[in-house]
C-alpha cells in the first residue's frame, strides 16, 4: 500500500517521527550523564544549569571538578563566584578547587 502510492504526508510524518526520535534519543542520554551532577549542585543550592554542565564537556572542561568548586564556594559562603569564571581559569591551566579552598 506505502510502495504503490507514496504520500507525501506519510513520507513527512515518517522523517519527522526519525527527527523527534533522535532528539529524544539525545535527551536521554544527557539527562542520564549530567543528571547527577545537577542533583548534586542544585540540592546545595550552587545553581548550575543541566545545558550549561553538558556544553563544558564540549569545551573540554570537567564537570565534576567545577560542580565540586562551585558547592565548596556556595558553603563557604563565595556566592559570587560565577561558573563561567571557574570555566575559563581551568581552561587556562588553573586548579580551580585550590583557588576555591
Amino acid at each position: 500500500m506505502l510502495a504503490d502510492d507514496p504520500n507525501p504526508l506519510v513520507i513527512g510524518m515518517v522523517i519527522g517521527g526519525f527527527f523527534l526520535a533522535i532528539i529524544v534519543f539525545v535527551g536521554i542520554f544527557l539527562l542520564g550523564k549530567y543528571f547527577n551532577l545537577w542533583l548534586r549542585a542544585a540540592v546545595t543550592r550552587a545553581h548550575i544549569n543541566p545545558l550549561t554542565l553538558a556544553f563544558m564537556s564540549l569545551r573540554k572542561v570537567n564537570p565534576n571538578i567545577i560542580v565540586d568548586a562551585k558547592i565548596s564556594a556556595v558553603q563557604a559562603g563565595l556566592d559570587a563566584i560565577d561558573t563561567r569564571a571557574m570555566e575559563a581559569h581551568y581552561l587556562a591551566g588553573g586548579n580551580v578547587t585550590r583557588v576555591v579552598r
